[in-house]
């Protein structure tokens, strides 16, 4: 085999387009200090408030250039356009990856004087009271805490159902509604300041928070920085 006088002509611009090949190619670096860069991420009013603060300073201060976008949480929102969702529900089917980012429980919020709370709540009167339930979407009345109660042949009266999680303490405060939040939500000085915390009268059920993306983001260098810094 011999190379051709078109052949050998053409050898330095193949040489020259097969090195540009490889580079577009080949995953380029990040630099937060220069990066321009914008960030998706799906999550509630909990995880904005409980989780994303440090996030937002780290990248504030690392990477000025760059931007976060939150959005509400909805199943069609976790898809490859949106960059992390951080959520405690399970991980959709899919082509997608998780991360655990810690493990909770619930317990129970009332107000200080509520009549019906105290050291001896069976998990009967529990489900007696009315009850605050949140839910996201506007759409449910269960959660994992009623699962739970059926496994004791019990369900619970939900009485209310709100869409955000940071309404809930002068709800709670103002009325005699109680309800189940997680414990890390409980600790936020403005349910503190509103509300008592009780554990459940019966075993907890126990949640995973993760962070869950699309695997075409998996090997991006600046998405791989993103979930570093989570």
């Amino acid at each position: 085999m011999m190379l051709t006088p078109l052949a050998r002509r053409l050898v330095p611009q193949l040489k020259e387009f097969c090195s540009r090949a490889e580079g577009l190619l080949s995953p380029t670096g990040f630099d937060p200090a220069s990066a321009e860069v914008d960030f998706s991420i799906c999550a509630n009013d909990v995880t904005e408030l409980l989780i994303l603060p440090p996030l937002i300073a780290r990248v504030a201060r690392l990477a000025p250039g760059c931007r976060l976008i939150v959005r509400t949480p909805e199943p069609y929102l976790i898809n490859a356009t949106l960059d992390l969702a951080i959520i405690g529900a399970p991980v959709p089917q899919g082509p997608f990856v998780s991360r655990e980012l810690f493990e909770d429980h619930f317990v129970i919020l009332a107000r200080p004087d509520h009549p019906a709370m105290d050291d001896r709540l069976t998990p009967e009167g529990f489900a007696d009271l009315p009850q605050a339930l949140v839910s996201p979407t506007g759409q449910g009345l269960v959660g994992p805490v009623d699962t739970a109660l059926e496994r004791l042949g019990l369900s619970r009266r939900i009485a209310l159902s709100v869409t955000r999680f940071t309404t809930l303490p002068q709800i709670i405060a103002s009325t005699d509604l109680i309800t189940a939040v997680p414990s890390r939500f409980a600790l936020w000085s403005e349910v503190q300041a509103h509300c008592r915390v009780w554990e459940l009268p019966f075993e907890s059920p126990r949640f995973s928070m993760r962070m869950v993306w699309h695997q075409m983001h998996e090997t991006d260098p600046a998405h791989q920085w993103l979930r570093g810094l989570l």
